[in-house]
């Protein structure tokens, strides 16, 4: 195999010293490596995540399945800000409406 002349086989001598697909893969190997060092720490801490978020996270859920439940006119009760919001939605609408009544108006009363 290797024969030692005097030379001592150093890892960092052995990786400086090597050339072409050698040193393509070793490179890669290293990439790879960091990738899954950081796959593995993001891994670890996204599920340690403190368990405050993860209430928060759960409420979350908890108010998208009422406002499902709500379109689904289940029958539960609207939230008061629901109700706000609601009637600011209609009153928008009624806004809308009238301007493009009035718009129409116009043109009619320009065209005849």
């Amino acid at each position: 195999m290797l024969a030692l002349t005097g030379q001592e086989l150093d890892l960092w001598t052995l990786v400086l010293q090597s050339r072409g697909i050698v040193m393509v893969v070793l490179v890669m190997l290293a990439l790879f490596s960091v990738a899954s060092w950081y796959i593995i720490a993001y891994k670890y801490f996204a599920l340690r995540r403190p368990p405050a978020v993860a209430a928060v996270h759960d409420d979350v859920l908890e108010l998208e399945a009422a406002r499902r439940d709500l379109q689904g006119g289940r029958g539960l009760p609207r939230p008061p800000i629901a109700q706000v919001f609601r009637a600011g939605y209609v009153e928008l609408s009624k806004l809308k409406s009238d301007k493009r009544g009035e718009s129409e108006r116009r043109g009619e009363g320009e065209s005849g």
